[in-house]
């Protein structure tokens, strides 16, 4: 068994070992079933969790970021309720930190989550605690949504790093001829009430970033109809919602994606972007293309990347690593030009750097090279890049593509 797996799971087993606080399985190959609750008398399991199935993707998939369940738990104190008492019903050992590396297993937060309904008698409770989510609480990702340029910017930043937050949705932003969705499909069970939290937090920051110009036109929630019909959720979310949804779903004007926000600045998302990452490759031991990725952000300015260095930082010899890249349909010059690729145009949209000092950053011995291989990837020159991306809010078909290598085999 896996130890990234090891220190994200929690169940009630006899089997299960202590691991960091929680019980883990030391025995099953497989993970076992999420743990939920029996009903208890005078409680209702419909604000509980529900599932639609999707593919997990990542080792750490069923966690939860820490610096959510703080906020909920703060949000239980202002509720006056005893919130060590909740953690500690939930197999939660103390207040997490906001160390993205500590993880909380997801069926802690469904078991905390109930407990804050039944403790409160509020079934609106995720109404409130979403008031208690800050940037601060998802770390280097919530700083650097909130340094970013555009809704279009935002959704790719969330669609690309949600896995930071939590391996339990994947959000995918669709474009229509006329409205964009941002799609959240679930890989895990889910309660209801994250529903209600992350939604309205994401949100209200979409709308506190555009000074109030993106609005939504709709929100669908796979969460089932509240008792009250949904009067309290459209009066907090501001828009008409629909209960009961195939998944999750912020519908907007497709118009409203490229319009700029007052707080944008690339230097700052870039910079916690790559905070972002280097722990996505702390949290996805598994997963050699990140690390690979993360590696190359160090090594690149220096001018000195290889296989044989790469493979030594990561603690391997250069065919393993050739090996574990193969497996995942790539090589190790694919994620060298990804990485290039996406820093490139990072560069060159947010910031004056010259085109010769760009080429030194991504380790070019010069300049001529640097706009052969810039071409190649773009179609494009730097200097046109640069001056076309100067005329445009967003432009991240590139960098998508670089992210997502499997989708774009050169």
């Amino acid at each position: 068994m896996s130890g990234a797996y090891s220190r994200c799971t929690a169940a009630r087993d006899p089997d299960w070992k202590k691991v960091n606080g929680f019980r883990t399985d030391a025995g099953r190959q497989n993970p076992p079933p999420l743990f939920i609750l029996p009903p208890r008398r005078g409680w209702r399991l419909s604000s509980g969790a529900f599932l639609l199935a999707a593919r997990a993707s990542i080792p750490h998939g069923s966690t939860v970021i820490g610096g959510y369940i703080a906020a909920i738990a703060h949000a239980l104190e202002a509720r006056g309720v005893d919130a060590k008492a909740a953690l500690h019903r939930a197999d939660i050992p103390g207040m997490p930190t906001n160390d993205p590396l500590a993880r909380v297993p997801l069926a802690s937060v469904h078991r905390l989550l109930e407990a804050a309904v039944e403790s409160t008698g509020d079934a609106y409770f995720g109404l409130f605690a979403a008031t208690f989510v800050h940037p601060a609480s998802f770390h280097a990702l919530g700083f650097a949504l909130l340094a970013s340029g555009s809704l279009r910017d935002y959704c790719t930043r969330l669609s690309r790093y949600f896995r930071f937050l939590t391996g339990t949705t994947r959000p995918e932003l669709r474009e229509l001829p006329r409205l964009a969705r941002l799609e959240f499909v679930r890989a895990h069970e889910t309660p209801a009430l994250s529903d209600d939290i992350v939604g309205l937090f994401l949100i209200r920051t979409i709308r506190e970033l555009s000074d109030g110009r993106v609005q939504p036109t709709m929100i669908e929630l796979h969460r089932p109809t509240p008792p009250d019909g949904g009067t309290r959720h459209r009066e907090a979310f501001g828009c008409p919602m629909r209960f009961g949804a195939s998944l999750t779903a912020f519908v907007f004007d497709r118009s409203a994606l490229d319009l700029p926000f007052s707080s944008a600045s690339r230097e700052l998302a870039e910079q916690h972007d790559r905070i972002v990452v280097s722990y996505l490759a702390k949290l996805d031991r598994n997963d050699v293309h990140a690390r690979v990725s993360a590696a190359l952000l160090t090594d690149l300015p220096s001018g000195a990347v290889s296989k044989e260095r790469i493979a030594e930082r990561l603690a391997m010899s250069p065919r393993t690593l050739q090996a574990k890249l193969a497996a995942r349909g790539t090589t190790f010059l694919d994620v060298v030009n990804e990485t290039r690729e996406a820093l490139a145009c990072g560069y060159l949209r947010g910031s004056v750097t010259s085109i010769t000092e760009i080429a030194f950053m991504l380790g070019f011995s010069d300049t001529s090279n640097f706009c052969r291989a810039f071409r190649r990837w773009t179609g494009q020159t730097p200097s046109a890049y640069r001056t076309h991306s100067a005329s445009t809010p967003t432009s991240h078909g590139v960098v998508r593509k670089a992210e997502f290598p499997e989708r774009s085999r050169r």
